[in-house]
């Protein structure tokens, strides 16, 4: 299922509200790609998963052969969101 062409500006926002209220679990946050809402990072697969909750009513579990994080980056900054890429070089 690629990314619903129904999700809009304000089905990520839901998203985002649905996710500091109720959190993600570790394994779902992103590792290279974040959206960001002012200082917070919102991984953006688990974002359009969630969005699409609100847009179609259905909550899909991301399948990288469904759509992967190039694409969902795409679609969020065509929605006027910030993404961010964290610097590879970078050690943790």
């Amino acid at each position: 299922m690629a990314i619903s062409e129904n999700i809009k500006r304000e089905h990520v926002l839901k998203a985002i509200l649905h996710i500091d209220e109720f959190g993600i679990p570790e394994r779902k946050m992103g590792r290279i790609y974040f959206l960001m809402i002012g200082t917070r990072k919102y991984p953006v697969n688990e974002t359009i998963c969630i969005a699409n909750f609100f847009s179609d009513g259905e909550l899909i579990i991301h399948n990288p052969s469904d759509f992967n994080s190039i694409q969902a980056v795409a679609y969020l900054r065509n929605l006027d969101f910030i993404v961010d890429e964290v610097d590879k070089n970078l050690k943790s």
